[in-house]
């Protein structure tokens, strides 16, 4: 029988005492006939109802979740007691609550304080309660267990996947599904606490992911957390080691491990590395997301990683097939504190981190933009503006053409005017999430320009650049070299462009503004050698290499 069955044969009982406790062994199926199991449909209408007629904003609501960890033979088992109370109510005026029981959840007993149920309708996990408070507080205490084998893996999942599981003798990571009661229409946020109350190591560490954010916790110690979206979270726990340190600006940084496991990278580089990369970030876009952050490796031997507010979870430091720090994995983690993190940009996120990282990279001496530049050439079969969730398919459009989209537009802006409007971005998104027009908006805003051409261009289209050099014209005279050709788009993009040539004694760079096409003129003290397009990988476009009179065309 689902928890959902065990609510419903509870609240009949509970109608004759303000105190009861129903445990899954006492169905009763004539119970069940009494109490109203409904269509979602009907579910759905009355709930509507509820939530329009209803208003409850002085509601109080505090949860309490007590975990128990232990091992067992085939893996892991663990008992949480739950306990909701809720504050502010006023005794025999009657209110509408809303519980659901996780379908996961193997249910013990349930207890109500201080409560009568006077009427109920209950759609799978869901039940909707017209409740008699008693007094002017009242609580649920939900009682239930679970357990987790050694074959309940789900260690390909991402590390902030609901289903994310990974049970080993030293460290485990779990689902957890809670019961929670909503308040229709309540303005007053949960506040909810979490008590790690005991684990199969006597020195563990472990961390909730909640809301993507790592709340580290002590065995023993209640820590408040945030109040968890769809009542699910993540625990990692186990034996691990720390390595702590500080960046310039006075951010924490705490490096974990697991203890017997043998590592080729030396933790203290990842601590430097990742203060390189925070404290580059706080430089570049003035907000500091977090003071404390968790550099975490889960070492699954896999080169993936997830980051949050306040830290990163890496599935290994080095590369795969390579020897030394993946770099470039931590920093895009951590780009993800503000860009996921301390602001929501939906599937641009991938993009802005994926621009972060290649910017710390160039920073430290490592340019990797031709990389990106060829990734992102392949799969561009949608818009950008189309594409509603971070899916592999759409990895090379989301990742690549999305960032070296942005790189374009610091092109376009100049530096200044683009990382003011970067950290304008950030400010203006803080704690929400922003879609494309927003992002436009503030642009065009802290620039002073219209930039619906760009965003057009780019982001609603699935074409890029793509340039041709013709009707080149060489003259030489007075020992000078009068060099002119004509650039084409044949896609028709409006984009300022790079022009680079080189001769025996050195370089020339122009920008022009290519509309269509534009003719361009050099005057030389050398014959030219090459002429170079987008020489600095400013934006993604056709690539290709030809050679006219003697003088070979690149377009990069």
């Amino acid at each position: 029988m689902k928890p959902t069955h065990i609510l419903l044969a509870l609240v009949l009982i509970i109608l004759v005492a303000s105190t009861a406790t129903y445990s899954h062994k006492n169905r009763n199926s004539a119970i069940l006939n009494v109490t109203e199991s409904i269509s979602f449909e009907d579910y759905a209408s009355l709930r509507a109802k509820v939530i329009s007629e209803y208003n409850y904003s002085n509601y109080e609501v505090v949860a309490l979740f007590n975990l128990s960890l232990e091992k067992s033979i085939l893996g892991v088992r663990g008992n949480m007691v739950e306990q909701i109370s809720l504050g502010n109510l006023v005794a025999n005026e009657p209110i509408w609550i809303e519980i659901y029981i996780p379908e996961k959840v193997h249910l013990r007993s349930v207890q109500f304080s201080h409560i009568n149920i006077l009427k109920s309708a209950c759609y799978k996990e869901w039940c909707l309660l017209l409740i008699n408070p008693l007094s002017k507080d009242g609580a649920v205490t939900f009682n239930y267990s679970f357990r987790f084998s050694f074959t309940e893996q789900n260690e390909d999942a991402p590390f902030n996947d609901p289903c994310y599981t990974s049970i080993e003798r030293e460290k485990i990571a779990l689902p957890l599904s809670l019961a929670s009661i909503g308040i229709n229409s309540a303005t007053t946020a949960w506040k909810v606490s979490f008590l790690l109350f005991k684990t199969p190591w006597k020195d563990a560490k472990a961390f909730l992911i909640v809301n993507q954010t790592l709340v580290p916790l002590t065995v023993g110690e209640k820590r408040v957390i945030p109040t968890p979206q769809n009542s699910q979270f993540l625990l990692f726990a186990g034996r691990f080691r720390e390595i702590p340190g500080n960046t310039t600006q006075g951010i924490t940084i705490r490096v974990y491990y697991p203890q017997d496991e043998v590592f080729e990278i030396f933790p203290g580089e990842v601590l430097n590395w990742s203060k390189d990369v925070i404290s580059t970030y706080v430089h570049l876009y003035s907000i500091v997301p977090s003071g404390n952050y968790y550099i975490i490796n889960w070492n699954t031997g896999k080169a993936k990683g997830n980051g949050f507010l306040n830290g990163i979870i890496v599935g290994m430091w080095s590369a795969k097939g390579d020897i030394g720090l993946n770099k470039r994995l931590m920093a895009h983690e951590l780009a993800h504190s503000w860009f996921g993190g301390y602001a929501d940009f939906g599937v641009l996120n991938e993009a802005l981190a994926t621009f972060s990282d290649l910017y710390v990279e160039n920073k430290f001496g490592k340019n990797r933009y031709s990389v990106v530049e060829d990734k992102a050439l392949h799969g561009d079969t949608i818009p950008i503006v189309k594409i509603t969730k971070n899916v592999p398919e759409y990895q090379h459009i989301l990742y690549y053409k999305g960032t070296l989209i942005f790189r374009s537009l610091q092109f376009v802006l100049g530096n200044e005017a683009f990382f003011e409007g970067l950290r304008e971005l950030l400010n203006e998104c803080y704690g929400r999430e922003c879609n494309l027009t927003d992002v436009q908006a503030v642009f065009e805003n802290v620039s002073g320009r219209n930039l619906d051409w760009f965003f057009k261009g780019w982001f609603y289209s699935t074409k890029v650049p793509d340039y041709d050099v013709k009707n080149l014209k060489l003259n030489q005279k007075a020992g000078r070299y009068f060099l002119n050709f004509e650039i084409i788009d044949k896609n028709n993009f409006t984009m300022p462009l790079e022009v680079e040539v080189l001769t025996s004694r050195g370089r020339i760079i122009k920008k022009v503004w290519v509309a269509g096409s534009v003719r361009v003129n050099f005057e030389l003290e050398d014959k030219p050698l090459k002429i170079i397009l987008d020489p600095n990988e400013w934006m993604v476009n056709i690539n290709r290499r030809e050679e006219i009179d003697n003088i070979e065309v690149i377009i990069e």
